[in-house]
């Protein structure tokens, strides 16, 4: 195994410490890019390396302020289908070592605006690895973090994600709105997970770190808190629906099967933020490959960090041009971490084998204001559905050909459906 993949066919990539990097699609194009962060020449350094498909990466051009000696996590904060990405620590933010809870939100074009703590609420902090996931039940994804403020002292936080990058403190040690059933221990340089040790609906909490509260006497502390949201009138979270319409493509001058599906629905998650889990096994060998760690019988996640799950409705996996059945399955991820059933097919690439060309193609695409399609004649007639990033249906249009759907500026999710051809899922700017 080669030590390091080359960045923009030569480079390596920058060397950091005391931070943190991450493995995940930050432009939904199926590919795992890198986001890391972390102490490099007297300040916190941020970088993001789009992943090119062919084993290299490209540095984004773009200058990110970064931490170090906290984290950067990327989630989708505000529902758009694309991962934002939350960063904390000491930073370059407000000065030299200042300590700081900032995001950049992801513009859907490999480009981030800067949005500071004063903007959505946080305090900033040094020495927490946060997680992100939705507590409340109301389909935005919330944040638990702890750490030593620069305003308080150690203290754990949980922010209530209140829609538009705007966030509510509630539950930390100095402010417990909710009684003392809400309140943490003041945990920081430890590690925060959010997962449903209970399998009741409800996600939990753990924290470990350096403590400073009475339940430690050594200076350091593991806490798990049960979430008893449903004596608050908090209704308990849903799987999304089963994925339906799968299909598989062999391509064999590739040798990549594409796997493809239409887009589950949830009851409260935005259908632009579900998140996807795939497997394939080779039915002769038991072979079998997982995006992210599931149980194939039940569903439910066997990991509480999820990482590499796929933002789009299909995934291409190289595999041998054998007469070899496979089986492949599909899950959907909801921002409560809990994943639908399993959707299963089969294909052989010796009967499942297709050309390059693509046939029933359908392009969607933002442009002078509006959304425009161009729509292969062997597509058919075409369904196109545009929703805003609350889910809501904004227009429904049977097409053919080319032609354009006017809307007011604002980001849309679009998903096509030709009579024949794969269904597609897109976002759109305008």
């Amino acid at each position: 195994m080669k030590q390091e993949l080359p960045v923009n066919g030569k480079a390596a990539f920058h060397g950091l410490a005391r931070g943190s990097v991450n493995m995940v699609d930050m432009d939904n194009d199926g590919l795992l890019d890198i986001v890391s962060a972390g102490y490099l020449a007297n300040e916190g350094a941020l970088f993001i390396y789009w992943n090119n498909g062919d084993g290299t990466f490209s540095e984004s051009p773009q200058y990110f302020r970064g931490s170090y000696d906290g984290a950067c996590v990327p989630a989708d904060l505000d529902g758009d289908g694309y991962n934002d990405i939350l960063v904390s620590g000491f930073s370059s933010n407000k000065g030299s070592n200042a300590k700081s809870v900032f995001v950049y939100r992801n513009n859907g074009d490999r480009t981030f605006a800067m949005l500071k703590d004063s903007e959505c609420g946080f305090e900033g902090v040094d020495g927490s690895t946060p997680d992100i996931a939705d507590v409340n039940h109301d389909g935005l994804a919330d944040i638990l973090l702890g750490g030593h403020g620069s305003e308080h002292e150690i203290t754990t936080w949980l922010y209530l994600n209140k829609g538009g990058m705007t966030f509510e403190p509630v539950g930390a040690y100095y402010s417990d709105p909710f009684g003392k059933q809400w309140s943490f221990a003041r945990v920081s340089h430890g590690n925060n997970h959010l997962i449903d040790v209970d399998n009741d609906g409800y996600l939990d909490a753990w924290n470990m770190g350096w403590a400073q509260s009475t339940v430690c006497t050594r200076g350091c502390a593991s806490l798990l808190y049960r979430n008893v949201s449903a004596t608050t009138g908090i209704a308990a979270n849903v799987a999304p629906s089963v994925p339906a319409g799968l299909k598989a493509q062999y391509n064999k001058d590739a040798k990549k099967v594409t796997l493809s599906w239409n887009a589950s629905t949830d009851d409260i998650t935005p259908q632009a933020s579900l998140r996807y889990n795939v497997y394939l096994r080779n039915k002769n060998t038991g072979e079998i490959f997982m995006a992210v760690p599931s149980s194939l019988k039940t569903g439910r996640l066997a990991v509480g960090a999820i990482m590499g799950e796929i933002a789009t409705t299909s995934y291409s996996v190289s595999v041998p041009d054998d007469d070899v059945n496979y089986e492949w399955g599909v899950q959907a991820i909801d921002n409560g971490k809990m994943a639908s059933a399993w959707a299963t097919g089969v294909f052989n690439p010796k009967t499942s084998g297709v050309s390059k060309k693509e046939t029933g193609a359908v392009k969607v695409y933002g442009h002078n204001g509006a959304v425009n399609y161009d729509i292969a004649g062997d597509a058919g007639e075409t369904t196109l559905l545009v929703y805003n990033t609350a889910a809501a249906l904004m227009a429904r249009v049977q097409a053919k050909g080319s032609g354009s759907i006017s809307l007011t500026p604002g980001t849309y999710i679009v998903t096509a459906r030709p009579t024949h051809g794969t269904v597609k899922t897109v976002k759109v700017v305008l």
